[in-house]
Formats: structure tokens, sequence, C-alpha cells
């Protein structure tokens, strides 16, 4: 599965791709997705996939960027 056709709001990513925008290791991120802190689903090869608003909803949690998206 690749990026959605949308907005970067819309974007579809992998774990690898989440965890460099967020500064955090994949298994982090699996972690999160596994503890309902990220928004995730699976593709059909179990894979998991990520809106990038979700992406940004966690990196709040984590203080890395401002609610205003600063």
């Amino acid at each position: 599965m690749t990026a959605t056709a949308g907005t970067a709001d819309d974007a579809t990513l992998s774990t690898g791709q989440v965890a460099e925008l967020c500064g955090v290791s994949k298994s982090t991120v699996r972690r999160a997705a596994m503890a309902g802190q990220l928004k995730a689903w699976h593709t059909p090869g179990h894979h998991l996939r990520f809106q990038r608003s979700a992406c940004d909803e966690f990196m709040r949690s984590l203080g890395r960027i401002e609610a205003n998206g600063a």
C-alpha cells in the first residue's frame, strides 16, 4: 500500500515512515499502536498502516509538536 493521492493530512504511512517522522524506533511505534496511543490498522498482509493525522496526534502526545502544528 502506498501513500494516498490526497493531502498530506490523509497520507497513509508505514511503521518505518512514522518512526522516522516522530523520531522514535519502529518498536516504539508498534507498542504505541498496540496500546491505543497511535491509531493504526493492518493491511491484508498484516502490516501496520497509519494516517498522517494520527501521527501528528501521537507527536503532540509526546510533546514533539505544539497543538497549533508548530
